[in-house]
């Protein structure tokens, strides 16, 4: 198989030179990430990305409600315990 043609239109990853701000140079490679992408594939990407990021949020919403509950249960945990303390303080007061 022949990769020559990959990229017709540049190289597959032209390379610039930069100053840091130390004066050194800094190598920069920049390559397209997909070459020749038509408006309608763009587009397609674009709402499989946003749908990513709506997924992702979910997923953040439901791990936080699970921590919150988790943090109640363990909350109702401690004051059971506490509670039953106090009874059995009373209990031996008696």
């Amino acid at each position: 198989m022949e990769f020559n043609n990959l990229y017709e239109s540049e190289p597959l990853l032209p390379t610039e030179m930069a100053l840091k701000s130390t004066g050194a140079p800094e190598v920069i490679h920049q390559a397209p990430l997909v070459p020749n992408m038509t408006d309608n594939e763009t587009a397609q990407l674009r709402g499989q990305l946003a749908m990513e990021r709506e997924k992702n949020i979910r997923a953040e919403t439901e791990i936080q409600k699970l921590q919150a509950s988790k943090r109640l249960s363990a909350d109702m945990v401690m004051k059971h315990h506490i509670r039953s303390q106090e009874l059995e303080r009373e209990k031996g007061e008696r």
